[in-house]
């Protein structure tokens, strides 16, 4: 009884896809681990200036502008403003959001089975565009009911209190041959404000994203650590390739 209480236990503790046959056990080298910012000071409102009164100046008396001028005159055609573009994110054949999680003895992959969002691109220009995904917590899947099941439990995404993730960017800036995004990632009741790079690209008429990188779960007060000498390691890897289709 005892062998069998202990063996379920260890099953149990085998969170963010933390077992299995693979025998990588940590991040991959190489693998960049997004930047993590500090809450903003709110700037300090600066007082408004008392504006000086100005000496009135003399009315002039406006000369007649001949009547030929006038109508010779062509009249200027003010440029409308590129229109913003929607893109739709969803679950299509072509779009996954996954993560890896690491331990001691292996690791294991998970993703989430259903997500939605959407891409505004102003006048067709990546650099200012705004990005919203958010992510069905309870859509979580591994290789195993005892992980997926312990995922949504209280030591990990409590599900029953935070079912969903969710992440806005409030900047994306050109770097290198790709892209650099920062924005509020809000997860299990917590809000980070987390950078990490990613291509970009217009193509077939869709926007297509890409990115892989690493974030500490502990920010996120996600801190199980599993058991003694087979201890769930602080990082995970987090990947996605997204194609947002336009809006109908």
């Amino acid at each position: 009884m005892r062998y069998w209480r202990m063996t379920t236990i260890a099953a149990m503790v085998l969170a963010l896809g933390l077992a299995g046959g693979c025998h990588q056990n940590k991040v991959p080298e190489g693998t960049v681990k997004s930047e993590v910012f500090e809450d903003d000071a709110p700037a300090e409102k600066a007082p408004a200036e008392e504006a000086m009164p100005e000496e009135a100046a003399p009315a002039e008396t406006p000369a007649e502008a001949p009547a030929e001028a006038a109508a010779e005159a062509p009249a200027e055609t003010a440029e409308a403003p590129a229109a913003d573009a929607v893109y739709v994110i969803s679950p299509n054949d072509d779009s996954f959001i996954e993560f890896v999680g690491y331990k001691v003895t292996g690791n294991q992959p998970g993703g989430f089975a259903n997500f939605s969002g959407e891409v505004t691109v102003p006048g067709g220009d990546l650099t200012k565009a705004q990005v919203s995904v958010k992510v069905d917590l309870t859509t979580v899947y591994t290789k195993t009911n005892i992980l997926t099941e312990t995922l949504k439990g209280k030591d990990f995404f409590e599900i029953g209190t935070f079912p969903e993730a969710s992440f806005t960017s409030t900047e994306i800036t050109q770097d290198g041959d790709g892209y650099k995004v920062v924005g509020n990632f809000d997860l299990h009741g917590f809000s980070k404000k987390i950078g990490f790079p990613a291509k970009i690209e217009m193509k077939d008429g869709n926007v297509v994203a890409s990115a892989e990188f690493s974030i500490d779960r502990n920010l996120w007060e996600i801190s199980y650590d599993g058991v003694t000498d087979d201890a769930i390691r602080d990082d995970v890897l987090i990947k996605f390739e997204v194609v947002a289709e336009p809006q109908a």
